[in-house]
C-alpha cells in the first residue's frame, strides 16, 4: 500500500527536477541586460523568467555581475529611529551628539582610569545628574552597553 505512494512521489519529483532543469536554461546576457542597464531587480528579473530571486542573483555571482555601488542604501544613510549612545541622526546620517559624548567619556574615564566598579559607576553619574536618553536613572547594564561601544575609542 505504502509503495504505490512513494512512485507517485517519485515520478513528481522527477517531474519537478526535469522542470527546474528546463526552466533554469536562462540567457543569462538578457539577464545582465535587465539588472544592470534596465536596473530591473533580482526580484523582478526572477518573475519574468518564473525562477526564484535567489537563482538570478547565484547565477549573476557566477558570471561576475555584482551590484553597483549607486544601487541600495547609502553607507551614511543611517535606517534606524534610535542610533547608539553618544551620536543623533541628522538628515539619515549619524553625528556625535556633544551631551551624551561627555557621559560616554566620564564612563570610560570612571572605569578605565579610575577603575571603578559598574555599580559605582551607575551611582555616581546618577549622583551627579546625568540621565539616559529618555532622563531615566542609569543602570548597571546601560554604563556596560555604553562603555562596550566606546571603550578605546574616546
Amino acid at each position: 500500500m505504502g509503495r504505490p505512494e512513494r512512485c507517485a512521489h517519485r515520478e513528481l519529483l522527477y517531474d519537478y527536477v526535469k522542470f527546474l532543469i528546463v526552466r533554469t536554461n536562462l540567457d543569462m546576457n538578457e539577464v545582465r541586460r535587465l539588472y544592470l542597464e534596465a536596473n530591473l531587480t533580482a526580484s523582478q528579473i526572477g518573475e519574468m523568467f518564473g525562477v526564484s530571486k535567489q537563482m538570478i542573483l547565484s547565477r549573476l555571482r557566477r558570471i561576475g555581475v555584482r551590484r553597483t555601488p549607486d544601487r541600495g542604501r547609502s553607507p551614511d544613510n543611517f535606517r534606524y529611529t534610535n542610533p547608539p549612545f553618544g551620536y543623533r541622526v541628522l538628515s539619515g546620517r549619524l553625528v556625535l551628539d556633544r551631551k551624551e559624548m561627555k557621559v560616554v567619556r566620564r564612563i570610560t574615564q570612571l572605569r578605565d582610569c579610575e577603575k571603578m566598579k559598574w555599580s559605582e559607576i551607575h551611582q555616581e553619574l546618577n549622583r551627579s545628574g546625568f540621565r539616559t536618553r529618555r532622563g531615566c536613572l542609569w543602570t548597571v547594564v546601560a554604563v556596560k552597553r555604553v562603555h562596550g561601544r566606546w571603550t578605546g575609542k574616546v
